[in-house]
């Protein structure tokens, strides 16, 4: 997703004067000999947004905040579809779920980063949950590719079967991790 200039959307100059705005105090270029790179300042944006959702978002407000979710990802689309020449009515569809599988993988990178370290032969619950957002990632991938009117049946079934097969395997490892933690109660002397 680009501007008209070809540039990336949000320039790292705009992420830094919407951190400055949120109060984030972020030196200049000049007078830092490190200074935080583009996706570093992207990240750090997100999270203080991310951060506002949590702590001021009630649930019945949820909907509202998807909807404003949603129409960005209109806005994205109607920039590819002047800029690029994408199909209208595929590209909200490609440009959203493209975001819904950015945030399955941010959050399995999280999980990895965040997970408590477990003792050889302790149960921990990290590694099912990946197993389980592969698997969703894995059925994301046929469920919107980067230009469906240039597929064929013949391809689409490809992609599918693909996505299947690589879903159940995960979901497969993820039973096993599962499957481990059950074990692990039943060695303690409880019912699984």
């Amino acid at each position: 997703m680009t501007e008209r200039s070809g540039g990336p959307m949000i320039s790292r100059e705009q992420a830094v004067a919407c951190l400055r705005v949120l109060g984030v105090d972020i030196p200049d270029p000049a007078d830092d000999p490190d200074p935080m790179p583009r996706p570093m300042v992207l990240g750090l944006l997100l999270f203080m947004v991310e951060a506002a959702v949590i702590g001021d978002v009630d649930r019945l407000d949820q909907e509202v905040l998807r909807s404003g979710y949603q129409a960005g990802a209109r806005a994205a689309a109607a920039s590819a579809v002047r800029t690029e020449g994408a199909d209208g009515r595929h590209a909200v569809t490609f440009v959203w779920t493209r975001a819904i599988e950015e945030r399955l993988r941010r959050t399995a990178l999280d999980l990895a980063d965040t997970a408590v370290p477990t003792q050889e032969g302790v149960w921990g619950a990290a590694p099912a949950i990946a197993h389980g957002l592969d698997a969703v990632l894995a059925l994301l991938a046929s469920t919107s590719p980067p230009d469906p009117a240039s597929l064929d049946q013949a391809e689409v079934v490809r992609l599918v079967r693909e996505s299947l097969r690589a879903a159940d395997t995960q979901l497969r490892a993820a039973r096993a991790q599962l499957e481990k933690g059950r074990e692990a109660i039943r060695e303690l002397g409880y019912e699984a």
